[in-house]
């Protein structure tokens, strides 16, 4: 039966130390400052540990260069779907020995417990097994995983389990109790675990510390890619003595935290290369300068090209947030219409959009964007969020029809066809007024559509259709006019266009028989011939009844005188 208590009556400490001295077996879980974490103990002494988001032993030998990922990967293709454990095959291929799988294990397991020690823990539950017996092969310790996996608390690690480890508690608590003291220390000068720090430029390693290789390959791995806790865990099996040269480094300069520019820098290097270890820094950026605009359209870079458009959107929503802080409007409004492509159900953005629009004039956008939401809150329901929208809409264009249609249907839709009857006749009535017809008809359709009773709508509908029938009449007699109208001015124009050509022709042959001296020399036939011509060329025309006509007669008067 489980035996639950809290750490302010009894110390976790001093729970642990009776544990040792009874040699009890038991699993103990723990409430802590991180989450929930599971201990497992035989026959008084440490035998597991599971921590939310703890390292696996076989990650931690590919960290620590004990193994290789190539290595751990043809041990698990081998293990296939056998019960025993990865190191098991590690072992049989040569890859590690037993007694370095063994010491890496105690080892890991030690400075994780001193951790868990050290932060402590608001409550226990307690589970005694029963029988101080440990598991007798790697079967028993596979069905017991099983049957850890059945409950909300974190799992132990197979691996782990298998070997059978008996870290004493007592030595134990004084390793903590000595840590603890020293992560005092530490932490005056390293606050935090997700710190990233840089190497200065043109500064070099002294040759002093206590484990020259371990300060070196600590010191190269800090290039701004990892946290405090990943580089001190792929640089070293002792995390102690890992934080002990870095807290040297720090104290004496030689390293500075990264700032936004530096992780931007890394992060752009790596967008191509590696977008999966470029969207951890460019996070790292943003909580050290949240209005960064090149990390923030960076990590909108990697999150599309990762495959999170939500995680892009938000993004780009940030990036609108900085440039509406700035007064650039415009460049916000695009910001959001690509977290909006990005991201189509968020209404949050939409409404963000058509506040822009409407604040800055652009009515057919905001419609746009408008109708857009409308739909999108019509669809789960939301009728009177879109009814909202469009009031926003009629408010800023009440002149347009279709908006108010749609308004009345979303207060039908939102149970308020009262409100939609009133609205539709008040406008109705007006566009009446300005003798809109056709579009007042469609306003008192819809009424009769909402509710077919309505009486005023009907009266209204038989009244319009009688003054439409009156103005298509009288439409028609005004087309009847112009196009009477069109017809004389156009006959009346050919007319004067042939009267305008005649003159000219007449002006012209006058001018001929003027320079030839045809009448001085009494050649009163060839001039005759020449005004003939004239009329015969502008016939029906007033110029060859009058002025021709004249010349003829004129000539021919002379002709019959010369002949007498």
């Amino acid at each position: 039966m489980p035996v639950t208590g809290d750490t302010k009556s009894l110390d976790l400490s001093d729970l642990l130390q009776t544990f040792e001295s009874h040699q009890k077996s038991c699993t103990l879980d723990l409430v802590t400052e991180t989450g929930p974490a599971r201990l497992r103990i035989r026959s008084g002494a440490f035998a597991a540990l599971a921590i939310g988001g703890r390292p696996r032993l076989v990650d931690r030998l590919v960290a620590w260069k004990l193994v290789t990922a190539r290595q751990v990967e043809n041990a698990r293709r081998r293990r296939g779907r056998s019960r025993r454990a990865v190191g098991t095959f590690l072992v049989e291929s040569g890859a590690i020995t037993a007694e370095q799988l063994r010491e890496a294990g105690q080892q890991s397991l030690v400075e994780d417990l001193c951790d868990l020690i050290a932060n402590g823990a608001s409550s226990f539950e307690l589970r005694e097994d029963g029988a101080d017996a440990r598991p007798a092969d790697a079967d028993e310790v596979l069905e017991e995983e099983a049957e850890e996996r059945s409950d909300a608390a974190p799992t132990f690690d197979p691996d782990e389990r298998a070997l059978a480890l008996a870290v004493p508690i007592g030595a134990t608590l004084l390793e903590a109790a000595r840590r603890s003291d020293h992560w005092s220390r530490v932490r005056k000068s390293i606050p935090s675990d997700t710190a990233t720090y840089v190497a200065r430029e043109n500064v070099a390693l002294p040759a002093d510390f206590e484990d020259p290789e371990l300060a070196a390959r600590l010191f190269a791995s800090l290039d701004g890619t990892r946290t405090v806790k990943e580089a001190t865990q792929d640089c070293a099996r002792d995390r102690l003595a890992a934080y002990d040269c870095l807290l040297r480094f720090v104290r004496d300069r030689l390293v500075r935290i990264a700032s936004a520019e530096d992780l931007f820098a890394l992060a752009s290097s790596l967008e191509k290369s590696w977008p999966q270890r470029a969207r951890p820094l460019v996070e790292r950026g943003l909580e050290a300068e949240p209005h960064h605009l090149g990390l923030l359209a960076l990590g909108a870079r990697l999150a599309k090209r990762s495959g999170d458009p939500k995680a892009a959107a938000a993004t780009f929503k940030l990036m609108a947030h900085v440039f509406s802080e700035s007064g650039d409007t415009e460049r916000a409004r695009r910001a959001l219409v690509q977290a909006r492509t990005h991201d189509p159900s968020d209404a949050a953005t939409g409404e963000r959009i058509l506040e822009l629009d409407l604040e800055e004039g652009r009515f057919h956008e905001a419609v746009e964007v408008g109708m857009q939401l409308v739909a999108l809150y019509r669809k789960p329901g939301l009728h009177s969020k879109a009814r909202e929208v469009l009031e926003r809409l009629v408010e800023a264009e009440p002149q347009s029809l279709p908006l108010r249609l749609e308004w009345a249907r979303s207060e039908v839709d939102s149970g308020d066809p009262d409100e939609a009857v009133e609205g539709l006749t008040r406008h109705g009535r007006k566009l009446v007024s300005h003798e809109r017809y056709v579009e007042a008809r469609q306003a008192f359709e819809e009424i009769l559509a909402i509710r077919p009773t309505q009486k005023d709508a009907r009266r209204a509908l038989e009244m319009i259709d009688q003054q439409i029938y009156q103005r298509r009449r009288a439409r028609a007699r005004r087309v009847r006019r112009f196009a009477i109208g069109t017809l004389v001015a156009t006959a009346l124009a050919a007319l004067l266009v042939r009267e305008f050509v005649a003159q000219a022709d007449l002006a012209e042959t006058s001018s001929a028989v003027a320079h030839d001296e045809l009448i001085e020399l009494h050649l009163y036939d060839q001039a005759l011939r020449e005004f003939r011509d004239v009329a015969t060329r502008h016939p029906w025309t007033l110029t060859s009844f009058l002025g021709v006509q004249r010349r003829i007669d004129d000539l021919q008067a002379k002709l019959g005188r010369r002949g007498r």
